[in-house]
C-alpha cells in the first residue's frame, strides 16, 4: 500500500474538527489541494503561538514515572563484542576455524534474510593486495581485512599530535586493546535493535500515543561510535511496514547505507556494517591524508525507506549517533571542548579505557560528592 502523505495530514484536520478545533463546515468547503500551499491550508499552524514556540512546557523537564534516567535517549551497548575472526568463522569462513557468532537470536552474523555487505567478508575490488612500502608493489594481505587497513590508510604522520590516526580496525581485545598486527584480530562491536510499534505518552494531559520506534524508546537508542572501531547492527524489523535505516553522516558500505528500496522487510533482519572510517584526500604534497572535515560528531540514523520516510520518522524512527575521533576526544580531555575532561572522552566497552574511566569517576565524586553529575552516574550504577 503506498502512503499519501497528504491525506494522512489532511486527516489531522479532521481529528482537530472533531475535537471542535477546526469547524467540519470549514473543511467541505476547502476544495482542491493547492500542491504548493500546506495539506491542512494553514488551520492546525493557527493553533500555535509562533511567538512562542522556543519556549518548553513545564512537563518536558519531569521525570517518566518509573525511570529517573530516560531523561534522554540511553547509549545502548553491545550485546557481542569480539574480534572478526571469532564473529566471522575465521579467515577461510568455515564453522571448524571458530563458532561463527550470533546476537542472541541463533542467527550468525551476516546470515540474516538481507545478509551483510560483502565488505564483511574482504571481497575487494582489485583482489586482498596489501602495499609493500619496501618493494613499492602489491603483494597478498595476511588476511582480508588487513588488506581493507591498507586500503584506508593515510601515507601521512600524525600532524595533530594525537599517536593514534588509526583508520580501521585499530583496536585489539586485552587490557592493552593495541591495534592488532593483523585487522581480522581487531574488535567489532555488534548490536541488535528491534523495530515494534509502543503506546508512548508525549505528554501528561494526553493518552498515550502509538509510535513507530527502535527499541521501544523515541528517539531510538543512542550509539556511542569510535574512529576505527568497526561496528554492525542487526535491525529486526517487527512493524507491518517496510523499513531501511541510512546513517546520516556515516561513511558506509552500499549494503549498509539504507538506499531506499534496499528494505528490511516485515518480520526479517539486516546485518548494517559500519566501519567507522574516514575517507583519504590528496594534500598539497601529492599524499593520501585523513578527512577530519568529514568525521561529523553528532549524526543520526533514521528511517529511509521508499515514499515513507517522512512518515515513518515522524512515527518515531529516528535515533542519534554520536561519533568520536582521536582529534575531538583531545579536545575534550583538554577542556577546549565541553565535556567532563576525561571522563567524557573514555569508553567503557573498550577495556583499556574501562579502568580509566572508573578511576576518573572515583576522583570526580570525591571532589564533588553531593553534585548533580554525581548522583546521575550512582543512578546509571543502580540502573545496570
Amino acid at each position: 500500500m503506498t502512503l499519501n502523505r497528504r491525506h494522512f495530514i489532511r486527516s489531522s484536520s479532521v481529528v482537530a474538527a472533531g475535537a471542535g478545533l477546526v469547524s467540519q463546515t470549514e473543511i467541505a468547503k476547502s476544495g482542491p489541494q493547492d500542491p504548493y500551499e500546506p495539506a491542512d491550508k494553514g488551520r492546525l499552524a493557527k493553533l500555535f503561538n509562533k511567538g512562542e514556540q522556543h519556549v518548553l512546557p513545564a512537563w518536558a523537564f519531569q521525570r517518566p514515572v518509573g525511570s529517573p534516567l530516560r531523561i534522554v535517549p540511553h547509549t545502548i551497548r553491545p550485546v557481542v563484542q569480539e574480534t572478526w575472526e571469532k564473529l566471522s568463522g575465521g579467515a577461510s569462513h568455515q564453522p571448524k576455524v571458530a563458532p561463527y557468532a550470533s546476537l542472541g537470536d541463533n542467527i550468525p552474523l551476516g546470515k540474516a534474510m538481507h545478509g551483510i555487505a560483502v565488505e564483511w567478508n574482504g571481497n575487494l575490488i582489485g583482489g586482498n593486495l596489501k602495499y609493500d612500502t619496501q618493494s613499492k608493489g602489491w603483494g597478498p594481505a595476511a588476511s582480508a581485512w588487513e588488506a581493507m587497513r591498507e586500503r584506508v590508510r593515510p601515507e601521512t604522520k600524525d600532524e595533530y599530535g594525537v599517536n593514534d590516526l588509526g583508520n580501521w580496525g585499530k583496536f585489539g581485545a586485552g587490557p592493552t586493546s593495541a591495534e592488532p598486527a593483523d585487522a581480522k584480530d581487531c574488535l567489532v562491536r555488534c548490536y541488535k535493535i528491534e523495530m515494534f510499534e509502543a503506546l508512548l505518552k508525549v505528554a501528561p494531559a494526553f493518552p498515550p500515543t502509538m509510535f513507530y520506534t527502535y527499541q521501544g524508546t523515541v528517539p531510538g537508542p543512542m550509539f556511542r561510535f569510535r574512529h576505527g572501531m568497526p561496528v554492525v547492527v542487526r535491525f529486526q524489523n517487527k512493524l507491518q511496514t517496510e523499513v531501511s535505516i541510512h546513517h546520516h553522516g556515516g561513511h558506509n558500505p552500499t549494503h549498509a547505507d539504507g538506499f531506499p528500496s534496499f528494505y528490511v522487510l516485515q518480520g526479517e533482519a539486516r546485518d548494517y556494517m559500519y566501519p567507522n572510517i574516514l575517507p583519504l584526500r590528496i594534500n598539497k604534497e601529492g599524499l593520501s591524508e585523513l578527512d577530519f572535515g568529514e568525521g561529523q560528531s553528532t549524526t543520526w540514523y533514521h528511517d529511509h525507506g521508499l515514499d515513507a520516510t517522512a512518515f515513518n520518522v515522524m512515527r518515531g524512527l529516528s535515533g542519534f549517533a554520536l561519533w568520536f575521533d582521536e582529534v575531538e576526544l583531545s579536545l575534550i580531555r583538554k577542556g577546549v571542548l565541553p565535556g567532563l575532561g576525561e571522563i567524557s572522552a573514555l569508553d567503557p566497552d573498550i577495556e583499556r579505557e574501562r579502568v580509566l574511566l572508573n578511576n576518573a569517576w572515583r576522583a570526580f565524586k570525591a571532589k564533588n560528592p553531593s553534585g548533580y553529575l554525581a548522583k546521575r552516574h550512582e543512578l546509571a550504577m543502580v540502573a545496570k
